[in-house]
């Protein structure tokens, strides 16, 4: 196992390897970069993510916003492609998002 700790976009744009897991688990105090959930960084991920590999986000819900933005975040993955779930929120203000890669 190769465990990678680096400036996430940067990383995400400078590698070709590919990838079992990917954790994304990014935060400014209570707040989320807006890069996570816009559309080039999630193509970026998916090509980085290998056959059956899976993509677990650790993300913050404070409100309803929040919730809406996880929502939207999970359907900007081809169902045809990922498979998606939110397994359970880690407690009151973290949610999962757990995306697998069906080949």
């Amino acid at each position: 196992m190769e465990i990678i700790i680096d400036d996430a976009f940067e990383f995400v744009l400078k590698t070709n390897n590919k990838y079992d897991l990917i954790v994304i688990d990014v935060f400014q105090d209570t707040k989320m970069p807006n890069f996570l959930f816009e559309t080039f960084f999630i193509e970026r991920i998916c090509v980085l993510l290998n056959p059956n590999g899976f993509i677990l986000f650790n993300t913050m819900i404070l409100n309803e916003k929040q919730k809406q933005i996880n929502l939207d975040y999970i359907k900007n993955f081809d169902v045809n492609k990922y498979n998606s779930r939110k397994p359970h929120l880690i407690d009151e203000t973290n949610e999962l998002i757990l995306i697998e890669s069906k080949f």
